[in-house]
């Protein structure tokens, strides 16, 4: 009989978009499916947050995840992110509203992440999985080192650097060092205080960074960051200026690589380069 962890719960970070395009559905299959090739011991809750409640039926999808014998319970909890919030804006040369919307061209992205942890922090697991459809595990156990990191390791966050083909570029820029969303969270007051710490920062540091001609705000005129800063980039900036950067740890667990220009960029010639990786994140692993 397996045992039922609370070392670490598993939570897919998705949209309505990506559930009903069957992305969510083939990673939790995928992840699923390594794990019943392995001999892993544990069994997990698994928690799958929408921004938004998907148009289609997900009972049939649960029943499914629930029998696994790896999965104790499912819980799909929905946002509910209102459409004038729940967005990305890539297009930079339209004005945006950062008055209305403080977290920027990602607000939705943003809105969604910190409301998904502020639920997590309240939960009794000592870690959370954060976990996303462009994602694969490359260990058919992917489970059990991942509880035993939570187990006998200190951390806020262990995650990833950017590792992919133009490392060198990424790291020399002001968000070189920052650890990828996909990760291992501690639940602890230190990390939750970080993360709220980070939230204030992102907003704090979109407006300040906007050009303001004699004293009138131009929407679309932001030198720097352009009104857009994604939460896992802000963190990492509040971490640094505020010497809190302990416990915030690049792990060889996870391998990030999920920048455009590594579409092109093969899985076998990272998991040579990092042959630890247990979860990489990557836009064609699919």
């Amino acid at each position: 009989m397996k045992n039922h962890t609370k070392e670490v719960c598993v939570f897919f970070l998705t949209t309505a978009a990506e559930y009903e395009k069957l992305y969510l559905e083939r990673a939790i299959d995928y992840y699923l499916n390594k794990l019943s090739k392995s001999e892993c011991e544990y069994t997990f809750d698994l928690f799958i947050f929408f921004d938004q409640t998907p148009k289609k039926r997900l009972s049939s999808h649960l029943e499914a995840y629930e029998s696994s014998k790896y999965v104790n319970t499912v819980k799909v909890i929905s946002h509910e992110i209102p459409d004038e919030e729940n967005l990305y804006e890539r297009d930079l040369t339209r004005p945006f509203p950062l008055d209305e919307l403080p977290m920027g061209r990602s607000h939705g992205i943003n809105h969604h992440f910190y409301s998904t942890l502020d639920y997590l922090f309240e939960t009794e697991y000592k870690s959370f999985l954060l976990l996303e459809h462009d994602t694969k595990p490359f260990k058919n156990d992917w489970l059990t080192p991942l509880i035993k990191h939570s187990e006998t390791e200190d951390f806020k966050l262990a995650g990833s650097t950017y590792k992919g083909k133009n490392r060198k570029i990424h790291l020399e820029s002001y968000y070189g060092g920052h650890l990828n969303g996909v990760g291992l969270y501690r639940n602890s007051k230190e990390c939750k205080q970080l993360f709220n710490n980070g939230k204030e920062f992102l907003k704090k540091e979109l407006i300040s960074d906007l050009v303001k001609p004699k004293g009138n705000r131009e929407p679309g005129t932001n030198p720097k960051y352009y009104e857009f800063m994604n939460y896992d980039v802000a963190t990492f900036m509040y971490a640094e200026a505020n010497d809190e950067l302990c416990g915030y740890n690049d792990s060889d667990f996870f391998t990030n690589a999920s920048a455009p220009e590594d579409e092109n960029t093969s899985v076998k010639s990272l998991l040579k380069q990092y042959p630890n990786t247990l979860i990489m994140h990557h836009k064609k692993l699919y």
